[in-house]
């Protein structure tokens, strides 16, 4: 339901959160430097599950003015996905003595556990109405009452909010509050998916061998580049966290086999279908055509209409794997630097 986290950190514990060299992943940690100067503005952090939102809190809490010379300011972690209605302002807020039947003493909430250090409010698209209401204050004055108590407290904490549902469709949909949304959004963080920063793969995997290698006292694993590039086209519905996982397993799977080496075969758990990273052509390569046409006369007319849409699927798919590095890209492609930025201009592409 809850989480106080210490902050004590050894190397074997590392985050992982924001590995890469990614244009995505540069951007965010430009972004987490640059709040961690403004203690009083709400963070929200959205995206998929498991592609690091609590992790990327994490980060900005220990960029946090005062976190060098004191790292153990409190990081709290509330799951408002299960905390029930009936708990919302004890969990929360806490309560005074005499609050409620067997309330014999005084007991901080979250908020008073988080003191001056972060608190997280985690899933936020997934509390109830109720939950939602009770926030109101809290987001827009920073203030808030001990259940059965009316003098009203400060909140000194930074806050975090994260959330998997996108919450401006949620507002749309009348599921989230619209007063509460406007309230949460100073700056809105969005972590990428896996499929989005494909470059930064080996970057993770290397990221992961090590720091497996280091907490077990084990040799590190080593991964071919047949390896990698299978690792890069595989589906990753889970993102960053199940690549780590994987990566896990798989290690065990080699080292039953007295390997140092990874191998396609020890990843069991990735024998669901390869990602297509760009969408197949062939679909609409054998469209309608006039059955009086020669076979070349129609082959180069479905070549004329689909090879534009190949090629700029191809650049996409190049782009995409490169996390956009424009250099690597060029080069992987055959381009000058020149050429790619006319090809990425001509065929509208964009970062996604």
């Amino acid at each position: 339901m809850t989480t106080t986290v210490s902050m004590q950190e050894s190397a074997v514990d590392k985050p992982k959160h924001l590995v890469g060299n990614s244009l995505q992943i540069r951007k965010i940690r430009e972004q987490i430097q640059a709040l961690s100067g403004y203690h009083n503005v709400i963070t929200l952090f959205t995206g998929e599950t498991g592609t690091g939102k609590e992790e990327a809190a994490r980060f900005l809490h220990k960029r946090t003015r005062g976190y060098e010379k004191n790292s153990t300011l409190p990081f709290v972690v509330a799951d408002l996905s299960r905390i029930p209605q009936n708990m919302v302002e004890r969990e929360l807020f806490g309560n005074d003595s005499g609050a409620y039947t067997d309330a014999n003493r005084q007991k901080p909430g979250l908020i008073d556990e988080a003191a001056d250090g972060t608190l997280l409010f985690d899933e936020i698209g997934e509390a109830n109405d109720y939950v939602q209401q009770r926030l109101l204050r809290l987001m827009d004055e920073r203030e808030y009452l001990r259940l059965g108590s009316s003098k009203p407290l400060k909140c000194l904490a930074r806050i975090v909010v994260a959330s998997r549902i996108d919450l401006a469709q949620a507002v749309a949909e009348k599921k989230f509050r619209e007063d509460l949304y406007w309230r949460i959004c100073d700056f809105t963080i969005t972590m990428p998916p896996l499929r989005q920063r494909v470059g930064d793969i080996s970057i993770l995997a290397e990221h992961f061998l090590q720091q497996f290698a280091a907490a077990q006292n084990v040799p590190k694993m080593s991964v071919g580049e047949s390896v990698t590039n299978w690792l890069q086209n595989r589906e990753w519905p889970g993102n960053v966290r199940q690549l780590n996982k994987a990566l896990t397993g798989a290690v065990i799977r080699a080292s039953m086999q007295g390997r140092q080496t990874l191998c396609t075969e020890d990843f069991e758990v990735l024998e669901s279908r390869a990602k297509t990273t760009t969408d197949s052509p062939l679909a609409y390569l054998l469209p309608e055509t006039d059955e009086h046409k020669s076979f070349k006369q129609t082959v180069t007319e479905v070549m004329d209409k689909v090879r534009l849409d190949i090629e700029r699927l191809v650049l996409l798919d190049r782009l995409r794997k490169c996390g956009w590095n424009r250099t690597q890209a060029a080069a992987k492609l055959g381009f000058s630097i020149k050429g790619l930025r006319a090809k990425i201009k001509e065929y509208k592409l964009e970062e996604s």
